[in-house]
């Protein structure tokens, strides 16, 4: 089966758009004899980006060289109210996968395929399926173990030790970056007001529901974050992005939001919004101390404990974007827990007497 010039040529618009034709025009790139000879789609799953499972065939020089049988286009497709502004989001994570998870070791889903529209319109991964590994994902909103908590810090502390002392000429964006304007957006007056009328926003704390403060306070974290950044972050460090591989180790999906960041943006947002405020209060100061330890252990310079609480405390007002969710992208339910474990920690922290003063 041959690939036709309208298929190589057009960069999917929708879906329905990822063809036999036009996978196949991606993979000869680095496997220049393979043909798609079917394509099937499987499982669609919405919210911050589409993804769809691919069912594949191939031609006997795909056979050989080992091709998966499944694998995951994943991209901004659109279907909710920010997703024109979020391009920038969806572009990260091409970048990323491109150029970056390949050299990081940290078992990451291999990468076949990540481009970008040459006319600026959408961005897309072709990924590993982690379901063919037997990975299991973990559910935005459920409650982690300390156990499992001290296992995704370990990820982290690698994945900061390995871009440790990052040089942000060369390296990833200082965070937010391409992300600024949207989540500026997401902060206005009138976004964050409609946000804050809804169910999740009865566990806000109070003082964040005027637009005005949380502003200020999220202005002020990435104030010091800029002066203080040392490692490539993940972003969006949550359950809901956290998978558990064949040998029961932890790893992260949904590399959208990743730039030159402060290890304790990572932390504090996973331990805040994993925990259960009890078990927060039990464990984050062991648990700050097994990162520390790890991150040392795996080649980055870990601060002083007192140094690193500090940092650690600012960090926890970061979880309250989740107020500003698009409606599809998480249950409200979910949003409801988050913001309400987020908004537990920020107080009994003194989040924002470090951040206002």
């Amino acid at each position: 089966m041959g690939t036709s010039t309208e298929a190589v040529r057009r960069f999917p618009g929708g879906p329905e758009d990822i063809t036999a034709d036009w996978v196949t025009s991606v993979l000869t790139e680095a496997y220049p004899d393979v043909v798609v000879t079917r394509l099937d789609h499987g499982e669609v799953l919405g919210g911050t980006a589409t993804k769809v499972r691919l069912l594949l065939d191939y031609n006997p020089a795909g056979h050989r060289l080992g091709l998966p049988a499944t694998m995951w286009a994943k991209a901004g497709f659109g279907g909710h109210e920010l997703a024109a502004a979020m391009l920038a989001f969806y572009q990260g994570e091409v970048e990323f996968y491109r150029d970056t998870a390949g050299s990081l070791d940290l078992g990451l889903p291999r990468c076949h395929y990540a481009g970008l529209d040459p006319d600026g319109g959408e961005a897309l991964v072709l990924l590993e399926d982690l379901l063919a590994r037997n990975a299991i994902f973990c559910a935005a909103g459920d409650t982690a173990t300390p156990d499992l908590a001290a296992g995704v810090l370990d990820f982290l502390a690698r994945l900061h030790a390995r871009t440790w002392a990052a040089d942000p000429d060369t390296g990833p964006a200082l965070y937010p970056g391409a992300l600024g304007p949207v989540l500026r957006h997401v902060l206005g007056d009138e976004h964050w007001t409609k946000s804050v009328a809804k169910p999740r926003g009865r566990h806000l704390l109070e003082p964040l529901r005027e637009p005005a403060t949380m502003r200020r306070a999220i202005e002020a974290l990435w104030s010091w974050d800029a002066a203080h950044a040392v490692c490539r972050v993940h972003g969006d460090a949550h359950l809901g992005n956290t998978y558990l591989d064949r040998d029961g180790s932890p790893g992260l999906v949904d590399w959208q939001m990743t730039g030159l960041g402060h290890w304790a943006f990572d932390v504090g947002y996973f331990i805040a919004n994993a925990l259960a405020p009890a078990d927060r209060r039990a464990t984050e100061r062991d648990l700050v101390s097994h990162y520390l330890e790890r991150l040392g252990e795996h080649g980055g310079r870990p601060p002083a404990f007192e140094d690193a609480w500090d940092a650690y405390r600012r960090h926890m007002v970061h979880g309250l974007f989740h107020t500003a969710n698009a409606d599809e992208m998480y249950p409200e339910d979910v949003n409801c827990t988050v913001i309400e474990r987020h908004s537990i920690a920020t107080r009994e922290l003194d989040t924002l007497e470090l951040l206002l003063g």
